[in-house]
């Protein structure tokens, strides 16, 4: 029966257009004694198979891909079950290190589940390197099927050559960490092509793995246009030693403003450096000057002191300036000083110097120091050994100090087993409501511990024991986030066995 038919009928009456005998069986359906009945049923089916049904298209000669057989053994109920929490929105931190553990243990997920994977990555770019290993032949095979999952496998495809700036930064920190001397190669090649503002990002991504195979490209970057490569370009010659403009550097350091620093006040210091650099237009200053934000030559004497300060491994700026670890953080009373001593710590990696700056500047926590973006950067690279210093000289977190909490929030590598018992320590006093700060100002930094901690050391620790044996009145919330987050990890991990 076609929709034609059993509309005619509708308008002109069954009595004057009856419906034939086999025009309800047509559409699997039983006739009533009513024929009006069975036609509002016809009318029914027949709109419906209207709107779902349509002639196949005929494809002569057609071959279609089929999925390669993956033999690994799919993952448990239990590891599904998982999946499918995370891919809601609950413990949605959680799911590279479900994927993690997928590809650990060879394991793959059940079919029915790739679509939901596939559908996250997609909004979600880091996500989706995680993601490939994971998926496994089958996921790849379904993604190629899709005009936008198939995007989700195609970024070894990206060409250096030609492809958009974005994947061109991709593409080269990943050759980078897996094959220096390609990614190099392809910097030298296009290097007097590259538009001035690419310049300084893709010198930025040598710190992958930098040698001494990179000094010609560097000190070419040195001499750019651009304030910003040459300053890019620099940071990065003063990690690789005995590169000539790194002595170049040091030379000058020694021979102008090392004196600056054995000054007995900054008045001091300050006549020795108008006497060290007497004009603006030295020759030998230009390479450095040129270094220099607009704001930072209107002090342009102080700004080169703390340009070099910035640079120098601190090692070599104490054996240069002479004085001992100790001393050497008193020379930095003004904040912008300081920064820029903090700044070369970091870049260098030196964690020699923790005890020494944390000792000095825990003196006051209302040093304009704290509030910095250097300060966070330290104690966000060396949390571990800053938690165990304030634990050692049993400093307490409070309102002067919560950049400490802060920075911690940023710390996103794993947790050692006394970092987080530093932490669950120090949070013990405003959980139990004796502390200066509420607990709720360890939210964020609770959060992340709890993701990026070992889970059975967190149920190790002696204040989730006390929590659970005698918990306070009113549970913290902020706790038991905790809790849940540890607990959902540990069910997990316990899923992919």
């Amino acid at each position: 029966m076609s929709w034609q038919s059993s509309l005619k009928s509708f308008i002109t009456g069954t009595e004057r257009n009856p419906l034939r005998e086999d025009d309800a069986g047509s559409l699997g359906l039983v006739p009533s004694p009513d024929p009006a009945q069975t036609l509002l049923e016809c009318i029914a089916a027949a709109h419906l198979a209207r709107k779902a049904g349509f002639l196949l298209p005929e494809f002569r000669n057609a071959s279609f891909p089929v999925s390669a057989t993956d033999d690994r053994r799919i993952c448990s109920e239990g590891a599904v079950e998982d999946l499918n929490t995370m891919l809601s929105g609950r413990y949605a931190e959680a799911l590279p290190e479900f994927l993690t553990l997928l590809a650990q243990k060879n394991l793959r997920l059940p079919p029915e589940s790739l679509p939901k994977l596939l559908e996250k990555s997609e909004r979600d770019p880091v996500l989706a390197e995680k993601i490939r290993p994971a998926s496994g032949a089958r996921g790849e095979w379904l993604a190629r099927q899709h005009l936008r999952w198939r995007l989700l496998f195609a970024g070894d495809e990206a060409d250096w050559f030609t492809a958009a700036f974005a994947d061109r930064k991709r593409l080269l920190a990943q050759t980078r960490a897996r094959n220096p001397l390609l990614a190099l190669a392809w910097l030298e090649k296009t290097w007097k092509e590259e538009k001035a503002d690419h310049k300084a990002p893709f010198i930025e991504i040598l710190h992958i793995r930098l040698s001494p195979a990179d000094e010609d490209l560097l000190e070419k970057a040195f001499s750019d246009k651009s304030r910003e490569v040459r300053l890019a370009a620099v940071q990065l010659l003063t990690r690789l030693p005995e590169n000539r403009i790194f002595l170049r550097a040091k030379h000058f350091f020694m021979e102008r403003l090392a004196g600056a620093f054995r000054q007995k006040s900054r008045t001091e210091a300050a006549a020795f450096l108008k006497k060290s650099l007497p004009e603006m237009t030295d020759e030998g200053l230009q390479p450095w000057l040129s270094l220099l934000s607009k704001d930072a030559l209107t002090d342009w004497r102080n700004g080169l002191m703390r340009l070099f300060t910035s640079l120098l491994p601190p090692a070599d700026l104490q054996e240069m300036t002479g004085l001992s670890r100790e001393n050497l953080p008193e020379k930095f009373d003004d904040a912008k000083d300081v920064a820029a001593f903090l700044e070369a710590i970091t870049r260098h990696e030196d964690d020699s110097w923790i005890d020494v700056v944390l000792r000095h500047f825990c003196r006051d926590f209302r040093h304009a120091i704290w509030q910095s973006r250097e300060m966070t950067v330290f104690l966000t690279l060396f949390a571990p050994a800053a938690m165990v210093f304030f634990q050692k000289n049993n400093i307490v977190l409070g309102y002067d100090n919560q950049i400490v909490l802060r920075a911690l929030e940023h710390f996103r590598y794993p947790w050692p087993k006394s970092m987080l018992g530093s932490l669950l320590e120090q949070y013990r006093r405003p959980a139990y409501g004796s502390g200066e700060i509420p607990g709720w100002h360890y939210a964020s930094v609770l959060h992340q511990a709890a993701y990026h901690c070992h889970p059975p050391d967190a149920a190790d620790s002696a204040l989730v024991h006390d929590y659970l044996r005698q918990p306070p009145k009113v549970r913290p919330r902020e706790f038991e986030e905790f809790l849940g987050i540890v607990r959902f990890r540990l069910n997990m991990q316990g899923h992919m066995q």
